[in-house]
């Protein structure tokens, strides 16, 4: 067989026998728009479920918060435990909802015995309605019984806003 060199040719030699490869690069690209698109479609899923356990951890955590005994008092808050948090597949996820649930029941709380505070603190200025001391009494009572009942993080939130 002779050989030719193709220097100085008009016309390039094409070799015979080889796919046309011109379409594979659309075809690629639509393959990789469409798991772009699956992909999202994803996330939005796993987020949308993500904002839902937010949502309940955050009516769990209201319900939680505020719970009486069957004399009408507060229960302290010392379970900050949600079970529920286990639905969620990361640990990232599964920390933000016990957070929110954590956040939900602590504000429900504080509000709950801020309310059980002024009511007391009412009670003490009807006994004794010229005597203040009564009512600093009744609140310092209050605190000293909150502080080895709750735990030092729901004092800590409760404190502030009773005084």
């Amino acid at each position: 067989m002779a050989f030719q060199k193709t220097k100085g040719r008009g016309v390039f030699v094409k070799p015979v026998g080889t796919p046309d490869l011109s379409g594979f690069r659309a075809v690629a690209q639509s393959y990789q728009d469409m798991a772009k698109v699956a992909t999202g479609i994803g996330l939005d899923m796993r987020k949308r479920e993500y904002n839902d356990l937010v949502r309940q951890a955050e009516i769990d955590g209201k319900t939680a918060g505020a719970v009486f005994d069957k004399q009408g008092n507060l229960v302290p808050l010392s379970n900050f435990d949600y079970g529920k948090a286990s639905q969620a597949f990361n640990e990232t996820d599964q920390k933000g909802i016990i957070a929110a649930y954590k956040k939900a029941a602590l504000q429900t709380y504080v509000s709950a015995a801020s309310n059980d505070i002024m009511r007391q603190a009412d009670a003490a200025l009807l006994a004794s309605p010229n005597d203040p001391n009564g009512v600093r009494g009744a609140l310092d009572g209050y605190l000293e019984g909150a502080r080895d009942d709750l735990d030092p993080e729901v004092y800590a939130a409760l404190a502030p806003k009773a005084v």
